[in-house]
């Protein structure tokens, strides 16, 4: 059986490997728009998968510890 791995498995890998990264640095480092990184981000916070900190300009992504 195949395994099916999403833009948000792929983001959760890459902050845990970094450990904090910018949405703007994911986006690029995945192939994928700003925005919607953005949201996954937001989805993962909500369900108590990673921490963010939000500027004007940023939104950083922060793995749990």
């Amino acid at each position: 059986m195949a395994i099916i791995e999403t833009k948000a498995d792929e983001l959760m890998s890459l902050v845990s490997e970094r450990k904090k990264i910018s949405s703007t640095d994911a986006a690029k480092d995945l192939g994928a728009e700003e925005p919607y990184i953005r949201k996954l981000a937001l989805i993962l916070h909500k369900r108590n998968m990673v921490d963010i900190d939000a500027t004007p300009f940023l939104l950083w992504i922060i793995a749990k510890e």
